[in-house]
């Protein structure tokens, strides 16, 4: 399952160039935004509709700011920085979110800092940027 999900975000990468060649980042975002967010309620509907009557306005709220700040900005961004950049370095900068997760984790959940999470930040780091600068 795991190479089909990484074959999955490959090809969805390489169609998002595709796409850029004929649409700016942003009515690629738009489109993307509007698609995910029927799909979500499709499913949600179907799963329970009844569950959408206890939303509260707060809850409501809440969803709305992450998915303007997580969908729509960060999916903007990475869509320009697809075409200014390729696809390839645009996906492994985005391999940093790892990096930052585990980092806020820990500035401000006051998550531990553990060997394990420390290697693992550092072969990120070590990757990305193998994979981000180009030989003079």
């Amino acid at each position: 399952m795991g190479l089909v999900a990484s074959v999955s975000w490959a090809v969805a990468s390489l169609l998002i160039r595709l796409g850029l060649e004929r649409v700016g980042a942003r009515s690629a975002t738009f489109v993307s935004i509007v698609a995910g967010l029927a799909y979500v309620l499709t499913i949600g509907l179907i799963m329970d509709a009844s569950a959408f009557l206890d939303l509260t306005l707060k809850v409501v709220l809440g969803f709305t700011l992450v998915g303007l700040l997580s969908f729509g900005a960060g999916r903007f961004l990475y869509y320009t920085s697809v075409g200014l950049i390729g696809v390839g370095r645009a996906t492994a900068i985005g391999g940093a979110v790892p990096i930052v997760s585990a980092t806020l984790a820990v500035i401000f959940l006051n998550e531990v800092l553990t060997l394990p999470l420390g290697i693992g930040i550092v072969a990120v780091t070590g990757g990305i940027a193998l994979i981000v600068t180009e030989e003079s």
